[in-house]
């Protein structure tokens, strides 16, 4: 597996998963929950971006795990490559400076990013990397413990 985009902070990771269908039976969540220790918000398709939102109701990890504060608010979905492909996972929102993560199926990080253009310019996130078939976790939380608000997710092929 080589990564591309070499901008990583070393503690979140984004699990994405293209090439799937909407509603794609082989993705068994309950290996990528327990990985994660999170329940999964849904799936991730290809080219289908989705919109969610940060709050108190998310899941919190301790910290260290994917997470810079102790209860960080934290979304993730799953999504599942039947080959090997370039993929792209952009993570935008106007309420909050993102950070996404990425997951293999066994919990552990891939990539991590925290602003697409570090410097300035932007605080929303994107992930570039070659990745195996197999599943995924897009991990979306914050920079800060106490930001909420709502953002896009999109995975597509780089």
């Amino acid at each position: 597996m080589t990564l591309r985009a070499l901008r990583f902070v070393p503690v979140l990771a984004v699990l994405a998963l293209a090439g799937c269908d909407a509603e794609d039976p082989s993705i068994d969540f309950g290996p990528l929950e327990a990985a994660l220790g999170c329940s999964l918000e849904g799936q991730l398709s290809k080219n289908e971006p989705l919109t969610g939102a940060l709050d108190g109701a998310d899941c919190t990890l301790e910290p260290g795990r994917f997470t810079f504060y102790d209860g960080e608010n934290v979304d993730a979905y799953a999504f599942r490559l039947t080959a090997s492909e370039d993929v792209r996972l952009n993570l935008m929102s106007d309420d909050f400076d993102t950070i996404l993560h990425l997951l293999d199926e066994d919990g552990a990080v891939v990539a991590t990013n925290d602003d697409r253009f570090p410097g300035g310019g932007s605080t929303d996130s994107e992930i570039r990397a070659d990745l195996d078939a197999g599943s995924y976790i897009a991990v979306v939380t914050s920079f800060d413990m106490d930001e909420a608000g709502s953002y896009r997710l999109r995975l597509g092929a780089d």
